[in-house]
Protein backbone atom coordinates (compact mmCIF):
# COMPACT_ATOMS: atom_id res chain seq x y z
CA UNK A 1 0.00 0.00 0.00
CA UNK A 2 1.35 3.39 -0.98
CA UNK A 3 0.61 6.59 0.91
CA UNK A 4 1.63 9.61 -1.15
CA UNK A 5 4.25 7.40 -2.72
CA UNK A 6 5.47 6.05 0.62
CA UNK A 7 6.00 2.44 1.54
CA UNK A 8 5.08 2.40 5.26
CA UNK A 9 6.43 -1.12 5.77
CA UNK A 10 10.09 -0.51 5.18
CA UNK A 11 10.44 3.09 3.99
CA UNK A 12 11.76 2.12 0.55
CA UNK A 13 10.81 3.48 -2.84
CA UNK A 14 10.71 1.55 -6.11
CA UNK A 15 13.87 3.36 -7.18
CA UNK A 16 15.68 1.89 -4.17
CA UNK A 17 15.15 -1.66 -5.39
CA UNK A 18 17.25 -3.79 -5.72
CA UNK A 19 19.77 -1.45 -4.11
CA UNK A 20 20.21 -1.77 -0.36
CA UNK A 21 18.34 0.76 1.70
CA UNK A 22 20.72 3.28 3.24
CA UNK A 23 18.12 4.43 5.73
CA UNK A 24 16.81 2.62 8.78
CA UNK A 25 13.60 0.64 8.62
CA UNK A 26 11.01 1.97 11.06
CA UNK A 27 7.45 0.90 11.70
CA UNK A 28 6.14 3.50 9.29
CA UNK A 29 8.04 5.45 6.67
CA UNK A 30 11.64 6.43 7.20
CA UNK A 31 10.98 9.93 8.47
CA UNK A 32 14.62 10.70 9.08
CA UNK A 33 15.07 9.98 5.39
CA UNK A 34 12.92 12.95 4.52
CA UNK A 35 14.46 15.05 7.26
CA UNK A 36 17.96 14.68 5.82
CA UNK A 37 16.77 15.51 2.31
CA UNK A 38 14.98 18.59 3.61
CA UNK A 39 18.01 19.66 5.61
CA UNK A 40 19.92 19.78 2.34
CA UNK A 41 17.44 22.34 1.09
CA UNK A 42 17.27 24.70 4.04
CA UNK A 43 20.86 25.15 5.11
CA UNK A 44 24.37 23.86 4.74
CA UNK A 45 25.45 21.21 7.20
CA UNK A 46 28.52 19.96 5.43
CA UNK A 47 29.17 16.83 7.43
CA UNK A 48 25.78 15.14 7.24
CA UNK A 49 25.75 12.12 4.95
CA UNK A 50 22.74 10.12 3.89
CA UNK A 51 24.66 7.49 1.99
CA UNK A 52 28.33 6.63 1.78
CA UNK A 53 29.46 5.15 -1.53
CA UNK A 54 32.00 3.00 0.29
CA UNK A 55 29.29 1.02 2.06
CA UNK A 56 26.32 1.32 -0.28
CA UNK A 57 25.54 0.27 -3.82
CA UNK A 58 23.36 3.31 -4.37
CA UNK A 59 24.05 5.32 -7.48
CA UNK A 60 25.93 8.35 -6.14
CA UNK A 61 24.87 11.96 -6.29
CA UNK A 62 27.49 14.67 -5.87
CA UNK A 63 26.38 17.86 -4.18
CA UNK A 64 28.14 21.18 -4.52
CA UNK A 65 26.83 22.96 -1.45
CA UNK A 66 28.40 26.31 -2.29
CA UNK A 67 26.37 26.64 -5.49
CA UNK A 68 23.43 24.36 -4.61
CA UNK A 69 24.34 22.44 -7.74
CA UNK A 70 23.63 18.80 -8.41
CA UNK A 71 26.31 16.88 -10.28
CA UNK A 72 24.95 13.72 -11.90
CA UNK A 73 28.19 11.92 -12.62
CA UNK A 74 28.98 8.55 -11.09
CA UNK A 75 31.67 8.26 -8.49
CA UNK A 76 34.13 6.60 -10.87
CA UNK A 77 33.85 9.49 -13.30
CA UNK A 78 34.22 11.98 -10.47
CA UNK A 79 37.48 10.35 -9.43
CA UNK A 80 38.90 11.14 -12.85
CA UNK A 81 37.46 14.66 -12.83
CA UNK A 82 38.56 17.86 -11.12
CA UNK A 83 39.72 17.99 -7.48
CA UNK A 84 36.61 20.04 -6.65
CA UNK A 85 34.42 17.12 -7.62
CA UNK A 86 36.56 14.78 -5.55
CA UNK A 87 36.02 17.02 -2.53
CA UNK A 88 32.29 17.01 -3.18
CA UNK A 89 32.39 13.23 -3.55
CA UNK A 90 34.07 12.82 -0.18
CA UNK A 91 31.57 15.15 1.51
CA UNK A 92 28.32 13.85 0.13
CA UNK A 93 27.20 10.84 -1.90
CA UNK A 94 23.49 10.42 -2.42
CA UNK A 95 21.40 8.58 -4.90
CA UNK A 96 19.80 10.74 -7.56
CA UNK A 97 16.52 8.80 -7.64
CA UNK A 98 16.29 9.00 -3.86
CA UNK A 99 16.63 12.78 -3.94
CA UNK A 100 14.08 13.22 -6.69
CA UNK A 101 11.49 10.78 -5.36
CA UNK A 102 11.69 11.60 -1.69
CA UNK A 103 12.55 15.26 -2.04
CA UNK A 104 9.68 15.93 -4.43
CA UNK A 105 7.26 14.22 -2.04
CA UNK A 106 8.08 16.50 0.88
CA UNK A 107 5.51 19.05 -0.22
CA UNK A 108 2.87 16.34 -0.64
CA UNK A 109 3.67 14.81 2.75
CA UNK A 110 2.65 17.83 4.82
CA UNK A 111 -0.87 16.63 5.52
CA UNK A 112 0.42 13.10 6.19
CA UNK A 113 3.16 13.96 8.67
CA UNK A 114 1.16 16.57 10.53
CA UNK A 115 -0.90 13.85 12.17
CA UNK A 116 2.28 12.70 13.96
CA UNK A 117 3.09 16.19 15.24
CA UNK A 118 1.82 17.69 18.46
CA UNK A 119 -1.80 18.88 18.07
CA UNK A 120 -2.42 22.58 17.44
CA UNK A 121 1.30 23.19 17.01
CA UNK A 122 1.78 23.44 13.27
CA UNK A 123 -0.18 24.53 10.25
CA UNK A 124 0.51 24.03 6.57
CA UNK A 125 1.32 27.70 6.01
CA UNK A 126 3.51 27.99 9.10
CA UNK A 127 7.25 27.98 8.47
CA UNK A 128 8.56 28.90 11.90
CA UNK A 129 7.52 27.78 15.37
CA UNK A 130 8.54 28.74 18.86
CA UNK A 131 11.54 27.14 20.50
CA UNK A 132 9.38 25.67 23.24
CA UNK A 133 7.07 24.03 20.71
CA UNK A 134 10.03 22.67 18.75
CA UNK A 135 11.70 21.18 21.79
CA UNK A 136 8.41 19.75 23.03
CA UNK A 137 7.91 17.92 19.74
CA UNK A 138 11.52 16.82 19.44
CA UNK A 139 11.37 15.30 22.90
CA UNK A 140 8.93 12.75 21.52
CA UNK A 141 11.90 11.04 19.89
CA UNK A 142 12.40 7.47 21.09
CA UNK A 143 15.97 6.26 20.80
CA UNK A 144 17.94 3.21 21.87
CA UNK A 145 21.66 2.86 22.30
CA UNK A 146 22.12 -0.88 22.18
CA UNK A 147 25.28 -0.59 20.12
CA UNK A 148 27.03 1.86 22.43
CA UNK A 149 25.98 0.03 25.60
CA UNK A 150 26.29 -3.51 24.26
CA UNK A 151 29.64 -4.05 25.95
CA UNK A 152 28.22 -3.23 29.37
CA UNK A 153 25.03 -5.32 29.31
CA UNK A 154 23.21 -7.79 27.07
CA UNK A 155 21.80 -6.31 23.88
CA UNK A 156 18.22 -7.12 24.85
CA UNK A 157 18.39 -5.32 28.19
CA UNK A 158 16.95 -1.86 28.70
CA UNK A 159 19.56 0.90 28.92
CA UNK A 160 17.56 2.73 31.57
CA UNK A 161 17.53 -0.31 33.90
CA UNK A 162 20.29 0.74 36.29
CA UNK A 163 21.47 -0.49 39.67
CA UNK A 164 18.65 1.33 41.48
CA UNK A 165 16.09 -0.51 39.38
CA UNK A 166 17.78 -3.81 40.12
CA UNK A 167 17.67 -3.15 43.85
CA UNK A 168 13.98 -2.22 43.68
CA UNK A 169 13.26 -5.38 41.70
CA UNK A 170 15.16 -7.49 44.23
CA UNK A 171 13.14 -5.96 47.06
CA UNK A 172 9.93 -6.79 45.20
CA UNK A 173 11.04 -10.41 44.69
CA UNK A 174 11.84 -10.73 48.40
CA UNK A 175 8.38 -9.40 49.30
CA UNK A 176 6.76 -11.85 46.89
CA UNK A 177 8.63 -14.76 48.47
CA UNK A 178 7.50 -13.70 51.96
CA UNK A 179 3.91 -13.34 50.68
CA UNK A 180 3.33 -10.23 52.77
CA UNK A 181 0.53 -8.30 51.06
CA UNK A 182 1.46 -4.97 52.61
CA UNK A 183 5.13 -5.42 51.76
CA UNK A 184 4.25 -6.53 48.22
CA UNK A 185 2.04 -3.49 47.63
CA UNK A 186 4.73 -1.15 48.93
CA UNK A 187 7.47 -2.87 46.91
CA UNK A 188 5.39 -2.66 43.74
CA UNK A 189 4.76 1.06 44.24
CA UNK A 190 8.43 1.69 44.93
CA UNK A 191 9.47 -0.37 41.92
CA UNK A 192 7.06 1.49 39.62
CA UNK A 193 8.31 4.86 40.89
CA UNK A 194 11.94 3.88 40.41
CA UNK A 195 11.28 2.64 36.87
CA UNK A 196 9.43 5.84 35.99
CA UNK A 197 12.22 8.07 37.30
CA UNK A 198 14.91 5.98 35.63
CA UNK A 199 13.17 6.06 32.24
CA UNK A 200 12.64 9.81 32.46
CA UNK A 201 16.26 10.44 33.44
CA UNK A 202 17.57 8.22 30.65
CA UNK A 203 15.35 9.93 28.08
CA UNK A 204 16.54 13.34 29.27
CA UNK A 205 20.18 12.26 29.05
CA UNK A 206 19.69 10.98 25.51
CA UNK A 207 17.87 14.19 24.60
CA UNK A 208 20.68 16.38 25.90
CA UNK A 209 23.24 14.25 24.08
CA UNK A 210 21.29 14.61 20.86
CA UNK A 211 21.11 18.39 21.25
CA UNK A 212 24.86 18.60 21.82
CA UNK A 213 25.52 16.49 18.74
CA UNK A 214 23.18 18.60 16.63
CA UNK A 215 24.60 21.94 17.76
CA UNK A 216 28.14 20.67 17.23
CA UNK A 217 27.18 19.39 13.76
CA UNK A 218 28.33 15.93 14.79
CA UNK A 219 26.59 14.11 11.96
CA UNK A 220 27.86 10.66 12.94
CA UNK A 221 26.52 11.01 16.49
CA UNK A 222 23.20 12.46 15.34
CA UNK A 223 22.75 9.61 12.90
CA UNK A 224 23.60 7.03 15.57
CA UNK A 225 21.10 8.47 18.03
CA UNK A 226 18.26 8.98 15.60
CA UNK A 227 18.66 6.08 13.19
CA UNK A 228 18.16 3.61 16.05
CA UNK A 229 14.60 4.84 16.38
CA UNK A 230 12.32 1.93 15.69
CA UNK A 231 15.11 -0.63 15.64
CA UNK A 232 14.57 -3.62 17.93
CA UNK A 233 11.22 -2.13 18.90
CA UNK A 234 7.82 -1.16 17.53
CA UNK A 235 7.43 2.53 18.35
CA UNK A 236 4.06 4.24 18.36
CA UNK A 237 3.33 6.87 15.70
CA UNK A 238 3.84 9.67 18.21
CA UNK A 239 7.41 8.45 18.72
CA UNK A 240 8.29 9.65 15.22
CA UNK A 241 9.40 13.18 14.53
CA UNK A 242 7.81 14.58 11.37
CA UNK A 243 10.07 16.29 8.84
CA UNK A 244 8.33 19.63 9.35
CA UNK A 245 9.52 19.62 12.96
CA UNK A 246 13.13 19.05 11.99
CA UNK A 247 12.89 21.63 9.21
CA UNK A 248 11.52 24.25 11.59
CA UNK A 249 14.10 23.48 14.25
CA UNK A 250 17.13 23.51 11.99
CA UNK A 251 15.86 26.48 10.01
CA UNK A 252 15.72 28.46 13.22
CA UNK A 253 19.04 27.06 14.41
CA UNK A 254 20.92 27.79 11.19
CA UNK A 255 18.90 30.73 9.82
CA UNK A 256 21.95 32.99 10.16
CA UNK A 257 23.45 31.22 7.15
CA UNK A 258 20.97 32.91 4.82
CA UNK A 259 20.01 36.48 4.04
CA UNK A 260 16.37 35.49 4.26
CA UNK A 261 14.37 32.31 4.48
CA UNK A 262 12.40 33.41 1.44
CA UNK A 263 15.59 33.56 -0.57
CA UNK A 264 16.55 30.08 0.56
CA UNK A 265 13.14 28.72 -0.30
CA UNK A 266 13.32 30.35 -3.73
CA UNK A 267 16.40 28.26 -4.50
CA UNK A 268 14.38 25.09 -4.05
CA UNK A 269 13.61 23.30 -7.30
CA UNK A 270 11.40 20.26 -7.04
CA UNK A 271 11.87 19.39 -10.71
Amino acid sequence: MLLHGLRPGNGRFPSDIPARSTFYRGSYSSLMDYFLIDIRIWHKIKDIKVGDHRYSDHFPLLLDWDRWFVELEPIKQAERATPALEVARNQHALRWETIMNKGALLAQMSDLVLRYAAPNTYSLDQTMVKDTEIFASLKALFTRENKARGRLRPAKSNPWFNITCRRAKSALLVALKLWDRAAIAKARRDYADVIKVSKAQWAEDMWQELLVAVKDSNARRVWTLVSNEGRNSSPRPDCHIPPITWVSYFTKLYSHDFDSLAGAEAELDWG
